[in-house]
């Protein structure tokens, strides 16, 4: 027996359906610039760990603390992340998400002293899925 679909989209080439078609294609730029976010957060990060190095006196091994202060949070929030978007709602979560990195992102940039830098990784990695 076969199952049909309903789709709210209309026949093809309507009105409606080009909406969807726009609403969509706004949607996947807008996660695919979230993902480019996360992605050059880390890459940046990586890049200036050599940086931080010298410039705030941090010793290799705690050096790993940085990138591990961003690590542990991106894996274990994604499904907490999930959980709460399925009961607030997709978009309130991930605005939300996005102002946590866009404050994380700060901190971590004006961050005078070492203490901050690991608490801002932490922050920065909490954002968007």
């Amino acid at each position: 027996m076969a199952t049909e679909s309903v789709s709210k989209a209309g026949p093809p080439g309507t009105a409606t359906s080009q909406a969807v078609s726009r609403g969509l294609g706004l949607a996947l730029l807008v996660i695919a610039c979230a993902q480019l976010l996360i992605s050059l957060d880390n890459t940046i990060v990586n890049i200036a760990l050599p940086s931080m190095e010298s410039a705030l006196d941090i010793s290799r091994t705690n050096l790993a603390w940085v990138v591990t202060a961003y690590a542990l949070p991106f894996g274990g929030l994604l499904l907490v992340g999930g959980k709460a978007g399925d009961l607030f709602g997709r978009r309130r979560v991930f605005r939300i998400g996005l102002v946590v990195l866009a404050l994380g992102s700060l901190v971590g940039g004006l961050a005078p002293i070492r203490r901050c830098s690991s608490p801002a990784g932490c922050c920065r990695a909490s954002g968007p899925r």
